[in-house]
């Protein structure tokens, strides 16, 4: 049973990362020539600090949340994940309409979800791990 719900999580894992990186191949190539300057890459790594401090602090947050209001461990997921997801599809749109001359934000929004579904999966495994070991201590 267990091997079976590792093959899972890898083929859920596997499917997602596919789905990103089609959706993302015509953008890449439209803009690739930002992607490849060293200036873009440091602020790729500068920003991915902050947006790593993002999820832990949500994560906490959100675990915090979740036992001061003494919720089970379904609705405290759903509040776990809630809290982590972004709504990145709207505010690209906004982006692109209100900045069309300026690509670079565009990018920076399309990054955010690169980070962010992979971040969810682990999250998720995390609170699994987290609920398989309180039922072992019941």
């Amino acid at each position: 049973m267990e091997s079976v719900n590792k093959f899972q999580s890898l083929v859920i894992l596997l499917m997602v990362a596919i789905g990103i990186l089609l959706g993302q191949i015509g953008f890449v190539q439209t803009y690739s020539e930002y992607l490849i300057t060293p200036f873009l890459m440091v602020m790729l790594f500068l920003v991915d600090h902050p947006v790593l401090l993002f999820f832990v602090i949500n994560f906490c947050v959100g675990r915090l949340v979740g036992r001061v209001m003494k919720l089970n461990y379904e609705d405290s997921v759903a509040l776990n994940l809630t809290t982590l997801a972004r709504n990145s599809p709207i505010a690209l749109a906004i982006a692109v309409a209100t900045f069309p001359d300026r690509p670079l934000i565009s990018l920076a929004l399309i990054i955010g979800p690169l980070i962010e579904l992979p971040v969810l999966f682990l999250i998720a495994k995390i609170l699994l791990n987290i609920r398989e070991k309180q039922l072992k201590i019941a």
